[in-house]
Formats: structure tokens, sequence, C-alpha cells
């Protein structure tokens, strides 16, 4: 008779209790589950993981709100530390040793294409008009 590696003897519940926790959780493991609490279990995993990368995506959206508000901070009070200087060349020294994060401006072309023709026309003609003397 043939024995298979995965073939485990069938145990009754009082022969499980009285086996410790690794063993049990062994003889669980090994055994297969039914297609229902499979599919059940995959749907809980599913959740699992939905739920914690919306945990991990609000931990980063607070890391990120907590670094910028102490950017801003931090701008704000070396921008005051320099207003409050007694003197201009203080200041700017001042501002050369503690640089001040930029802020980044968003440069937007605000003319259309008739305002943007008028105004090279204009720069034109006054280079003409530079030219000629």
């Amino acid at each position: 008779m043939i024995k298979s590696k995965n073939v485990q003897p069938t145990v009754n519940a009082t022969q499980f209790r009285e086996k410790c926790t690794q063993q049990r959780s062994c003889y669980l493991a090994q055994q297969e589950q039914p297609k229902e609490v499979q599919g059940a279990m995959t749907e809980k995993e599913r959740r699992e993981t939905t739920i914690c990368h919306l945990k991990s995506a609000d931990a980063l959206n607070r890391i990120r709100g907590m670094r910028l508000r102490h950017q801003h901070i931090r701008t704000q009070e070396i921008n005051l530390m320099i207003a409050c200087q007694l003197t201009a060349q203080s200041a700017l020294r001042l501002e050369l040793l503690l640089p001040v994060k930029e802020t980044k401006l968003c440069v937007r072309d605000s003319l259309n294409t008739m305002e943007r023709k008028r105004v090279e026309a204009l720069l034109d003609n006054s280079c003409e008009c530079l030219d000629r003397r």
C-alpha cells in the first residue's frame, strides 16, 4: 500500500484539543478548505488590503501636510528675523546665511493672441525708434 505524503490521518475533536497550538496550526494549514471558505477569505483579504492601502495613503498625506506646515512656519520665522534686522547690511548677511525656501511662482500668459500681437507691434515700433537715434 503506497501512502502519499500529503495525506493526513483524520483526527477527532478530543485528539485535536490535546495537541499543542503549534501542532494544531500545522494540521489546519495542511488541510484543504472548502471553496466557499476560500472565496470568503479572498474577499476578506481583498477588503483588508484595501483598508491597508487607504490607511497608508492617509498616513502619507498627514506626513506631507505636517512637512509643508513645518516648512511654511520656518520660512515665516526666517523672513521675520530678516525683516527685524536694524540695518539692511545685517539683513542681507542673515538672508545669505539662512536661505529662505523660494516659493514657486506660477507665471501664466495673461495675454490673448490679439493683445500679444499688439504688444509685439508696440515693442517693434519702440525698437525702430531707438535704432533711429
